[in-house]
């Protein structure tokens, strides 16, 4: 069943949102946790820090590295996902490189991570 927002602004008063939650298909959970599963088997440096938001109506995915930022990441088309999920961990190995950030395993990413420039609200500065 899907559910509206509703908002309680600084005034007091209760506005309705148009943002519409509608609960996850067992679909989308087991893509969700393929996609999760499959980057941080290849990015284990990077594992826990990844979340997947799958718009199945818009038929995409918007993958993010928390530990990198919140805001940016890469959009696929659900259908132009392979099987073995290989161009998923292409893109996300793009994503770390555009941070200078290594795809190798058993690097110490404490010092990558903290090495990194971050703005304001801490978010990690790409590179352009």
């Amino acid at each position: 069943m899907a559910e509206s927002l509703k908002k309680t602004t600084s005034r007091g008063s209760t506005m309705q949102s148009d943002l519409i939650i509608t609960p996850e298909t067992p679909t989308e959970s087991l893509l969700r946790k393929n996609l999760l599963d499959t980057l941080n088997r290849h990015y284990p440096h990077m594992s826990g820090a990844w979340v997947i938001d799958i718009d199945s109506k818009g038929g995409i995915i918007q993958v993010r590295n928390l530990a990198l930022s919140g805001r940016m990441g890469f959009v696929m088309h659900i259908n132009k996902i392979d099987p073995d999920f290989k161009n998923v961990v292409r893109f996300g190995g793009e994503l770390l490189e555009r941070y200078n950030i290594a795809r190798q395993r058993g690097l110490d990413m404490r010092d990558q991570l903290s090495n990194l420039r971050r703005n304001a609200l801490g978010e990690a500065i790409h590179e352009v």
